[in-house]
Formats: structure tokens, C-alpha cells, sequence
């Protein structure tokens, strides 16, 4: 039975468009995430890859265990974790 993952980062069903990505990064810069973590009740899984410059495993592992239900999971790459097949790993 598959673990239910009500919220991702970065699982996307198509191919990464890096330009995208950069606007997007950089319009969430000024959010704070530390702040909260510990009330969310809901599972939430973290998609993590070695190739990622914007979050590495050490940050996504912390996020991931600050929340209650948290969880931390390796992509084999960033690329990856822009295709359908990283569901499967969700």
C-alpha cells in the first residue's frame, strides 16, 4: 500500500523548465519555513536528489524531522525528480 503524501517539493509530471524554476525560487525567497513545521499533522514527503543546488539532504532531512509525520526521500538526481516516475517513489 502506498504511503500517502499529501505534500511535495519538487514532484512534478513533466519536464523541468529551469527558467520557471529560477522565477519560482526566487519569488518564495522571503518565506520562512522553521516557523510552524511542528503543527503540521498532515504526512508530508520531501523529494530530495545529491544534484540539487537550492536544498541539500542535511536541509530536507531537518525540515522532514521537525514535522510530526515528515519524511525525508532520496532521488537517485534532480532530473529525476522532474519526471513521473518519481511518484512511484512518493
Amino acid at each position: 500500500m502506498p504511503w500517502d503524501v499529501v505534500g511535495v517539493l519538487a514532484a512534478w509530471a513533466y519536464s523541468a523548465e529551469p527558467v520557471r524554476l529560477k522565477l519560482s525560487a526566487r519569488a518564495v525567497r522571503p518565506y520562512r519555513i522553521w516557523p510552524g513545521l511542528d503543527t503540521i499533522s498532515t504526512p508530508v514527503g520531501l523529494a530530495y536528489a545529491p544534484s540539487d543546488t537550492l536544498h541539500g539532504r542535511d536541509e530536507v532531512e531537518e525540515i522532514a524531522g521537525t514535522m510530526p509525520h515528515g519524511r525525508a526521500i532520496p532521488c537517485p538526481s534532480n532530473t529525476y525528480m522532474h519526471t513521473a516516475a518519481v511518484v512511484d517513489e512518493l
